[in-house]
């Protein structure tokens, strides 16, 4: 992309768990920070002409006075992650 891009914790809901519970995970094992959850938006839908896939938002406060929160470690799970590849993307005209 040539550029800075911004990127959220994300990721999917595992099992019998909550979206909150989910989200509290994700940026544990992304950022290494413990929060809190502030809110919850409704299920969205973000690409709707493209997939059907849905989507919650949570809304997260991390409190960086908390001793769990002055120097986080990310947790990733690399089991998920050693998989990743990526191809070249082919554009036909």
């Amino acid at each position: 992309m040539a550029c800075y891009t911004l990127e959220l914790p994300a990721g999917l809901i595992d099992g019998s768990e909550s979206a909150e519970e989910a989200a509290l995970r994700e940026l544990k094992e992304e950022t290494g920070y413990k929060g809190e959850v502030a809110g919850v938006t409704p299920v969205t839908c973000l690409d709707p002409g493209l997939s059907n896939s849905s989507t919650h938002i949570v809304m997260v406060t991390i409190n960086g006075d908390d001793p769990d929160n002055i120097n986080p470690i990310q947790q990733l799970d690399y089991r998920v992650y050693r998989c990743r590849s990526f191809a070249p993307l082919q554009i036909s005209k």
